[in-house]
């Protein structure tokens, strides 16, 4: 076996180590790089988690007896839901405007990172696979109710609690829907996958020229059990 002398193993070595250095480099760059681009939902090194003051999203207006789901009617706004759409890791949105806030539901997908909070449950969506001829493994099932925009498997992504989602995606799509909507004092959003699927319904009703007069009460119980002001919003 040929024996290279010490010097050639030596310039190889220092070849070697600045060539390393410039990959580690390149790498760190990159992913710095990444964290500060709007693929990235979660880094609080490349964006800004909204303190007190200058949050846009949750229960900001003050006061013992203000009822914050006080809503006296009921509209969807697509132009709102197409400036959330646009958001890098949000597959699809609905946002109900009312005389008051904005409620907005939200389904993700993977052209995002960073979307689920620290502490989150995580995603309750199991893209197994399925065979021919059938949507769902687990049931059965071989085509998704209308009346659902997700389900529990081969879907989008949900989460469990408003919480779940990361304050810099709130953020983003609370500056979304007040650009649209600039005069909603509150701005309320879940991606949880029963809130999204209630609003479906409701959008279908509205699709077919049917009153959403009707639904009021029933949408303030809705969204004044699931965003409740003792927890975090």
């Amino acid at each position: 076996m040929l024996k290279l002398p010490n010097w050639i193993k030596d310039r190889r070595l220092y070849l070697f180590i600045p060539f390393m250095a410039l990959i580690i480099t390149s790498a760190c760059g990159g992913y710095k790089q990444f964290e500060k681009s709007d693929y990235d939902l979660g880094s609080h090194q490349g964006q800004e988690v909204p303190n007190q003051e200058s949050r846009a999203y949750g229960f900001m207006v003050q006061g013992e007896d203000y009822n914050h789901h006080n809503n006296e009617y009921m509209a969807f706004s697509q132009d709102a839901a197409n400036a959330v759409m646009k958001i890098p890791g949000i597959a699809h949105a609905y946002v109900v405007t009312t005389n008051v806030n904005a409620y907005v539901g939200i389904v993700l997908n993977d052209t995002a990172t960073g979307w689920q909070s620290h502490g989150g449950r995580g995603k309750n969506t199991t893209n197994v696979g399925n065979s021919e001829g059938v949507y769902d493994v687990r049931h059965g099932g071989s085509y998704l109710s209308p009346r659902k925009l997700v389900n529990d498997s081969n879907s989008y992504y949900t989460l469990e609690k408003p919480a779940d989602i990361t304050p810099e995606l709130k953020q983003k799509i609370a500056v979304a829907v007040r650009n649209e909507q600039p005069y909603v004092w509150e701005v309320f959003i879940s991606a949880n996958r029963d809130f999204v699927n209630q609003l479906n319904v409701l959008a279908q009703k509205k699709w077919t020229n049917q009153s959403l007069d009707g639904e009021v009460a029933s949408f303030n119980a809705l969204v004044k059990e699931h965003f409740r002001e003792t927890e975090n919003q």
